[in-house]
């Protein structure tokens, strides 16, 4: 009875999801501010990754997400020396300073 309860409880999660989206993720004082057309989440993993790389350090970012590292740049490192180098299909984030 009480797998029957989980399954059901898990389709509904996932009908609710599918219906409503993703979940929502609330926002704090210390969190970006959502940018149009790209997925939150994205946004705050790149801000905890730009918080924790070292000088010389580095790290792959998608040809769409940018835009999104270069804003996160501007608003909230902005002593951060970064280059950005494209690889074709991906680029990659490089902290110079």
């Amino acid at each position: 009875m009480k797998t029957l309860i989980t399954i059901f409880k898990t389709l509904v999660r996932k009908i609710d999801q599918s219906v409503n989206g993703e979940n929502d993720t609330q926002i704090t004082m210390d969190l970006p501010i959502p940018m149009k057309n790209v997925n939150y989440r994205d946004q705050v993993r790149i801000v905890n990754i730009l918080y924790s790389l070292p000088v010389n350090g580095s790290f792959p970012v998608k040809n769409e997400l940018v835009p999104v590292v270069r804003k996160m740049h501007r608003d909230y490192f902005p002593e951060y020396k970064l280059r950005i180098v494209d690889f074709g299909t991906s680029h990659r984030v490089f902290r110079r300073a």
